[in-house]
Order: structure tokens, then C-alpha cells, then sequence
């Protein structure tokens, strides 16, 4: 008896996901934004959410000509390096407004290895970094993007300081090795040397893409968020 309670219900789940599969849902989070399931993943043991990351690949076109006016496999290689994406698919975290509203909102829930088809309104087509800022991402238009999400994980910087902000001691936008080597001897107590000497040049040459001896902002791999603000931002 109870093995067959266990397979019904076993059933029915199959049931549910076939009927949600290649229907149009409204967004929990704003029913503007709407989204099919053109892909289920095989098992959805990780999704997208609040403090998480994940990589994806995704086209978007615009939704009146159908015309695509990103795909994120085509970019060129260099362009992939001025977003600091190292592997071959796009990532981002969660929170921050590192995506625009509309994607965030659409792929909230998303599993790993599901394909997504989400329609973004153009009044929440605002804000994003890199990949999805207005370089790439136009504005003033309803979109649709195809989104394949790759993998979905906890993000570990998420509660961490700001490193960026630390470093950064004259707020200029950049990090010198005069400001490496400061922190180092100021907060970490290293002695003057050919050690610390050699840990600037290892710490700036990590991020250093550009090779003008300093880092910027947007090389920079460290925890560069104000969780603090954000914490606050969502509690208004």
C-alpha cells in the first residue's frame, strides 16, 4: 500500500512538471515578466535564488522583429575578457543589480540545466553590468531572451567586505602596488622586503588584464560588493 502511494505520487510529480513544461507562466516575483520551460533538467538538485550565482549561455532578440541582437556564445574573445569571463559561458551573481530586473525576475527558480524562454518588458530592461548593460543589452524595447542555465551555487562572497573599497586607499578607481604594499604592512604587519616586494607584483599580475601595472574595478577578483548596502536596500 504504501509503495503505491509512493509511485502515484511519483506520477503526479511527473505529471506536474509535463504541465508546466511549454506553457507560459507569469513571474512569481512581477507577473510582467513571463517565461516557458522550452528545456526541463533532468533533476533540479540546484536553482537560481537570492546570494546565489550562476553561469549561463543566452541569446536575446527583440520581441515586436524577433531580430537577435545578442548571442553569448558569438562573443569575441577579447570582449569576454573585458567582462572578466574566463570559461565559455556567461557568469553573474544574483543580487547587486548585476542583471537587469526582468532577467533576474525570469530565471529566479531556474534549475540547473533547464532552458528557459523569458519575456522581459522594456520598463524593467534597466540597469546590469557587463554583459547585461546597455553596451549589450539595448533599452526602450520589449525583449525575449533564450536562457540556458549551466550551473547554480551558493555565492561565497556574499557577507564578505569589500575588498576592492579597502585596497582602494585613495579612492581613485584603482589599485596601485603602492596601495598593495600599504595594506600589507599597515593591516597585515608584513615586514619591508623582497617578500612583500614579490607578493604586490604576484597579487597585482593576478588581475592585471590589461598589463598597466594597476587594477581596475572591473579586473578586480576579490569581493568587491557592499553586502551592507544591499541587506539595507531590501529591508526598505
Amino acid at each position: 500500500m504504501e509503495r503505491t502511494g509512493l509511485f502515484l505520487t511519483l506520477v503526479l510529480m511527473v505529471v506536474l512538471e509535463v504541465a508546466r513544461a511549454g506553457t507560459i507562466q507569469e513571474a512569481e516575483e512581477d507577473p510582467r515578466v513571463t517565461y516557458e520551460i522550452l528545456k526541463e533538467a533532468p533533476f533540479c538538485r540546484a536553482f537560481l535564488r537570492k546570494e546565489y550565482q550562476g553561469a549561463i549561455d543566452f541569446v536575446g532578440r527583440y520581441q515586436d522583429t524577433n531580430e537577435t541582437f545578442i548571442d553569448s556564445k558569438t562573443l569575441g574573445m577579447e570582449v569576454r575578457k573585458e567582462m572578466d569571463e574566463i570559461g565559455d559561458t556567461i557568469g553573474f551573481p544574483m543580487d547587486l543589480d548585476y542583471l537587469i530586473p526582468g532577467l533576474r525576475i525570469g530565471m529566479t527558480g531556474q534549475c540547473r540545466h533547464e532552458t528557459r524562454r523569458i519575456w522581459v518588458p522594456k520598463e524593467l530592461v534597466t540597469g546590469g553590468k557587463r554583459a547585461f548593460s546597455e553596451e549589450y543589452i539595448p533599452r526602450g524595447r520589449d525583449l525575449v531572451f533564450d536562457v540556458v542555465l549551466w550551473n547554480a551555487m551558493p555565492n561565497y562572497m556574499v557577507g564578505m567586505p569589500n575588498m576592492f573599497k579597502v585596497y582602494d586607499s585613495d579612492k581613485d578607481g584603482f589599485i596601485s602596488k603602492k596601495e598593495v604594499g600599504e595594506y600589507l604592512t599597515d593591516q597585515e604587519k608584513f615586514p619591508s622586503g623582497p617578500v612583500i616586494t614579490k607578493l604586490i607584483n604576484e597579487f597585482i599580475k593576478k588581475d592585471d588584464r590589461n598589463g598597466d601595472q594597476k587594477i581596475s574595478w572591473d579586473e578586480f577578483s576579490g569581493p568587491k560588493f557592499d553586502w551592507d548596502e544591499e541587506k539595507k536596500h531590501d529591508e526598505l
